[in-house]
């Protein structure tokens, strides 16, 4: 008994895949009866090096000429944070710390269960302290380390020792991204980041719940 068989071609594009310092395996699957069969994968691996240093923050330290600079990397190294008031000159660095946790700080299942959608290795968060910051000056910084690399250069303005060298002051402040679901807060991303263009860039007030 012969079938004509009609074989299909496409496409499908997936976008955005954020780097979680590992790979990622798609499996074509198909269903019969209700049950999956799989038919095909493919692993998909991320052009980032996977102990890069990523997701850089900076805020505000306890004193007046103090920066917080935090990021998230794969890579136990000594955390480092070169930094100057030119690009790509860099005269100081200050060294600082890191922590991680398990699956075991965690409170209780289905939090403590590695899945996609649950526990995932955090890496680990870096956090180094840059003190004696001169007054109402822009930084240039990379952070990162010289084992494993530095991240791309970027820059703040250290805040003034008083804010009467400033006709001005504008800030942006929000809370509660608004959703759980992709794609998330990008849309409150994408407006907030349209304030700072339009100049309310002096410091940024986040009452949490993060997405």
């Amino acid at each position: 008994l012969k079938h004509d068989v009609v074989y299909h071609s496409g496409t499908v594009r997936f976008s955005a895949l954020v780097a979680m310092r590992c790979d990622y395996v798609f499996i074509y699957v198909n269903v019969q009866n209700g049950v999956h069969y799989a038919i095909a994968n493919v692993t998909i691996s991320m052009n980032a090096y996977l102990h890069a240093p990523r997701q850089g923050h900076i805020a505000f330290g306890d004193t007046v000429d103090s920066m917080w600079v935090s990021w998230v990397s794969g890579s136990s190294d000594q955390p480092m944070v070169m930094f100057g008031t030119a690009p790509g000159h860099y005269t100081q660095f200050l060294l600082g710390t890191q922590v991680t946790y398990t699956n075991d700080s965690l409170c209780h299942y289905p939090a403590t269960s590695y899945a996609q959608n649950w526990f995932r290795d955090p890496g680990y968060i870096s956090h180094v302290l840059l003190t004696g910051l001169k007054s109402h000056t822009r930084y240039y910084y990379v952070y990162g380390s010289p084992v494993s690399g530095f991240s791309d250069e970027r820059s703040f303005v250290s805040r003034p020792y008083t804010y009467n060298e400033l006709e001005l002051v504008k800030f942006l402040a929000y809370a509660d991204m608004g959703s759980s679901y992709s794609p998330a807060g990008v849309g409150t991303a994408s407006l907030s980041m349209l304030d700072v263009a339009n100049g309310y860039d002096h410091f940024l007030l986040h009452f949490g719940d993060i997405r």
